[in-house]
């Protein structure tokens, strides 16, 4: 009796420059800053609320220039990495993605679910729920003032990201996809509207892309194309919407009372803040003020257990730090950490981004379960290292947790699956 063998996975030779993570490191460090240097001083201080700007010297333009050398050495030397773990032709790939899936999306709905319950529990007028989730709000007085319980319980909602990337997954070997990808949107929905995770949409819009034009099979045909690209067009329209609704919440008076403007300004605060912060730590030399405690690498334990961060080492920027817009950028965060030793995290942040990468391009298992999330940080590096934090670091851990565990059980089994020639890629 023969046993069913999936197809050889294509490998992916050229991904776009937009699915690389150093070139994608490097816009989204440079766009920002130039952003943050063209913007008139009005507009710039209504956006930061009434900060003032930084002011730029020698420090931190070197500063920035060895953030991008590191990350782009790091990328290039986690990228040599051979082959590791099963292949997407491997027997066991099928069964290992199908449970993790599965899993994950049952996660997700629960606590999609118990938001849902948390949100009709509040007496709460639903549009004045969504009004204050925008406004992030209603994360502050309902769901981040849960008791643990409720805070792993609603932590699950972020693996509405682990279940988009193992449907994309499940169908890397021509293999057909299960058809729960409605169910997938449904729970995202309502994560956006009660929670205002912008991050999660936007790493539902990125895994789309992804795997739409970075598995190296060609452009893929209409009827199997058109699924996907409807879903990235309708979380889209969601985050745009989302942004305005915010907008009103809080630049209206700011900009005049115009709807467009507020937009605008919510937009520029988002990208220029955490750029003038960083240079604020930089020219200051306020350096060696955070240590290396868990909260500044993995701050995800804190939230869900409710604990106390501290932020005082923020008021040596106090001149040029509005409250209400909290992110600093990945150079600041870890010039507060490490000073001029920033470089090394950053290195090591590159190394890791430079391995998931060139496993994706091998279709290995933990390639296609991984990289999508650090990807997803890379892309959002300008706000900090979010692979420590809620969303990337649950989703993370979960892929961590199912590749070291098909590993350690495939190695019993069966064969890891034939060897993918992939040609050398540098990386840019």
């Amino acid at each position: 009796m023969s046993s069913v063998v999936a197809p050889t996975p294509v490998p992916s030779s050229r991904l776009p420059w937009f699915l690389r993570p150093t070139p994608v490191f490097c816009v989204v460090q440079v766009v920002p800053l130039a952003l943050w240097l063209a913007t008139a001083d009005t507009t710039f201080s209504i956006a930061l609320q009434g900060a003032q700007r930084a002011p730029l010297g020698v420090s931190a333009a070197l500063a920035y220039g060895l953030l991008l050398l590191a990350f782009a050495s790091g990328s290039s030397l986690g990228g040599r990495a051979r082959p590791l773990g099963m292949r997407a032709d491997a027997r066991s790939f099928q069964p290992a993605v199908r449970v993790a899936h599965y899993a994950a999306l049952a996660f997700a709905v629960f606590s999609a679910s118990y938001v849902v319950i948390l949100v009709v529990r509040s007496d709460i007028d639903i549009l004045a729920v969504i009004l204050a989730a925008q406004a992030n709000l209603f994360q502050q007085l309902v769901i981040y003032s849960s008791d643990p319980v409720s805070q792993v319980l609603i932590m699950g909602r972020h693996l509405v990201l682990a279940a988009l990337i193992t449907w994309f997954a499940i169908g890397s070997a021509q293999v057909p996809r299960p058809p729960s990808l409605p169910v997938i949107g449904i729970a995202a929905a309502a994560m956006f509207v009660f929670t205002s995770s912008r991050l999660t949409v936007l790493g539902l819009m990125l895994i789309t892309a992804l795997f739409l034009f970075g598995t190296g099979k060609g452009t893929p045909s209409l009827r199997a194309a058109v699924g996907p690209v409807l879903a990235f067009a309708a979380m889209a329209l969601i985050f745009a919407a989302g942004v305005w609704i915010r907008s009103l919440a809080t630049w209206v008076t700011a900009a005049g009372g115009g709807g467009l403007g507020a937009a605008g300004y919510e937009g520029l605060a988002y990208a220029i803040s955490p750029v003038n912060y960083t240079i604020a730590f930089v020219e200051g030399a306020v350096g060696f003020v955070r240590g290396l405690g868990l909260e500044n690498f993995f701050n995800v334990v804190y939230t869900v257990f409710n604990l106390d961060v501290d932020y005082s080492y923020r008021a040596g920027i106090s001149w040029y730090y509005a409250p209400d817009l909290d992110r600093v950028g990945l150079l600041g965060e870890w010039y507060a950490v490490a000073g001029p030793l920033f470089w090394l995290p950053t290195l090591c942040f590159g190394v890791l981004a430079g391995f998931a990468y060139s496993q994706f391009r091998q279709q290995t298992l933990s390639g296609l379960l991984l990289y999508p999330v650090v990807l997803l940080t890379v892309f959002d590096s300008n706000r900090g290292f979010l692979l420590a934090e809620n969303i990337a670091a649950a989703n993370f851990l979960y892929m961590l947790a199912i590749v070291t565990l098909a590993h350690f059980l495939q190695r019993r089994t069966s064969p890891a699956g034939r060897p993918i020639p992939v040609t050398p890629q540098g990386v840019w």
